[in-house]
């Protein structure tokens, strides 16, 4: 599964965030500037679940998303989580930053590629 456009918003201290459930993929693959980490400077009542989100050192101030970049057709900016088989899983969405405005954030997370099944018709 191809999880696009985590990233930033221009000029904002801002970053999209996922959570995936923690045991859920068999390997997750990040993108150049992602980096594993949750919700900064608080504490988040998901437990159970791996979290990723825009490196904030991957460009300009390494202590906040302000310079990092606003791009949602590219591969530096995906997550791709493996799967063996499952079911259902879950998933946590969401942003943070010091910005506090109140435009939305969006995601790319309906990209699944199936690349071999069991045909268990018979």
């Amino acid at each position: 599964m191809r999880v696009g456009d985590i990233d930033s918003g221009n000029g904002q201290d801002i970053s999209e965030v996922i959570g995936i459930r923690s045991g859920a993929a068999d390997s997750v693959d990040l993108g150049d500037n992602l980096t594993s980490g949750g919700f900064v400077g608080t504490e988040t009542s998901f437990t159970g679940f791996d979290f990723y989100r825009v490196d904030e050192t991957s460009a300009g101030n390494g202590t906040n998303f302000v310079d990092e970049i606003n791009e949602n057709n590219n591969d530096e900016n995906a997550l791709f989580a493996n799967f063996n088989g499952f079911s259902t899983t879950q998933f946590v969405l969401g942003s943070t930053g010091s910005h506090s405005g109140t435009s939305g954030r969006g995601f790319s997370i309906l990209s699944f590629v199936v690349e071999n099944y069991v045909d268990s018709d018979n």
